[in-house]
């Protein structure tokens, strides 16, 4: 089994809080497209030979491209579809209308990935969102009311200029359409983007630690109540609606990464294309372009990639996946944040809790693996 990523690097405005890599200059669109295609070909032994599991157009904003744009990634994969593939588009509110609705049904997109991140006016305008609540709203009724079941949505918490009762109340919305799914993501904020610069002049206060792990554990208790299961560290799902294509990179399953600033990885090798796309298509058209960098992982890196990846999700990591010296080394530091609840261990392995996940970063790090056994 095998997914495949397309980058679409355009917006066509910047959020003031993304530091993905994207452009705001649709007039090479076309053209960059074109390299995507160019570079899907050239890498058709990748991903020629299996069934794909995942299919995933992700940016930027992939609901810029037009049918003939979609249409020339799409159709070179049509002979590794199934009837299981998972083929999802990230779509902004404003871009869900019937016209694009009954598009992506023909082609046989069967998940949505919605970028809500709000239903308040108020708040979406002060991270530079072009819809509206009312649009967020429409656009999960539409896909709805037109068959698509399998729908995701995402919600942002921690906004600078908003509250905690603002939150909740957006929680109790998302609630109420009866997604199958939906991710929830603490907004942080970057250093290249118009958060970061208004942070740095003092324009902007960057929300405190106690607000964000309120609401952190509120959208976790009450997404349990309402039959969720927090699978993951930012995502939410009812029985069998888990994300396959996130899944998959969690479980370090191969997958393809096509366009400027997409990654791909397969069986211990990282690939990752330049994030420029004028460089990105300058070096597709030469006959000697370099349009990527590529690392041969080590076996120990292999292993603290899966500490990092394994860690993020529900089920943890198993302890024979590790060297046994390893697990004897940091008995005593697993015991201690067993009694602080930071974790769950049994005799497969461990995973971290809730409490665990709010300080994943500090815990894995030391955890990781610093020498080969």
């Amino acid at each position: 089994m095998l997914g495949v990523y397309f980058h679409i690097p355009f917006c066509r405005h910047a959020c003031h809080y993304c530091d993905f890599h994207f452009s705001t200059l649709l007039k090479n669109k076309e053209e960059v497209i074109d390299c995507m295609h160019v570079e899907l070909g050239r890498r058709k032994e990748e991903w020629s030979h299996s069934e794909l599991s995942s299919i995933y157009f992700g940016g930027g904003t992939p609901s810029v491209l037009n049918e003939n744009e979609f249409k020339k990634l799409f159709d070179p994969l049509a002979l590794g579809i199934s009837n299981t593939t998972e083929i999802t588009v990230e779509v902004n509110p404003e871009d869900v209308t019937l016209p694009f609705l009954n598009k992506m049904r023909a082609f046989g997109v069967n998940r949505l990935s919605i970028g809500v991140q709000s239903f308040f006016d108020d708040d979406l305008h002060g991270m530079n969102r072009k819809h509206s609540g009312q649009e967020a709203e429409t656009a999960i009724k539409r896909a709805q009311d037109v068959g698509f079941e399998n729908l995701t949505a995402d919600l942002i918490f921690g906004i600078p200029h908003s509250s905690t009762s603002k939150f909740l109340m957006n929680i109790e919305k998302l609630f109420s359409f009866s997604l199958p799914h939906f991710s929830s993501y603490a907004l942080t904020i970057e250093e290249k983007t118009v958060f970061g610069k208004w942070e740095k002049q003092g324009k902007l206060v960057e929300v405190p630690d106690e607000r964000m792990e309120s609401e952190f554990f509120l959208l976790h208790e009450l997404s349990e109540k309402a039959g969720y299961e927090h699978y993951e560290l930012s995502n939410y799902a009812r029985a069998g609606q888990r994300s396959v294509h996130n899944s998959n990179y969690w479980k370090g399953i191969p997958y393809v990464g096509i366009g400027p600033g997409a990654h791909s990885y397969s069986h211990g090798n990282r690939k990752w294309n330049v994030s420029n796309n004028n460089e990105y298509v300058r070096s597709i058209r030469s006959e000697d372009g370099r349009y990527y960098e590529l690392e041969k992982l080590r076996e120990i890196d292999i292993l603290n990639e899966r500490l990092m990846t394994g860690l993020r999700t529900k089920e943890g990591v198993l302890w024979n996946e590790f060297p046994s010296s390893w697990r004897e080394e940091h008995a005593n530091v697993l015991e201690e944040w067993q009694r602080k609840q930071w974790i769950k261990q049994d005799e497969q392995g461990f995973s971290l809790l809730p409490v665990g996940w709010l300080i994943s970063n500090n815990l894995i790090s030391y955890l990781f693996l610093t020498h080969e056994d």
